[in-house]
């Protein structure tokens, strides 16, 4: 899985459309980050986005290994 759709599925609990709404990019554009993981340039947005829902954030997510069981 990659790391920015653990961190929209898990985290963020959104679906792609509605992070693609958050980010103001297109649902496909979404889609094509979580494929190749190049969302760097959106991270801090990514960090607004979780921290505006209540949720404790930690930049930790960006950069360590997912945990094991969602990584297949």
């Amino acid at each position: 899985m990659s790391r920015l759709r653990y961190i929209r599925e898990n985290v963020l609990v959104m679906t792609q459309e509605e992070l693609a709404v958050e980010l103001g990019i297109s649902q496909p554009s979404v889609s094509a980050l979580e494929r190749t993981d190049r969302f760097h340039h959106h991270m801090p947005r990514i960090r607004e986005i979780a921290i505006g829902k209540g949720i404790e954030w930690d930049d930790r997510l960006f950069f360590e290994p997912l945990p094991e069981a969602s990584a297949a």
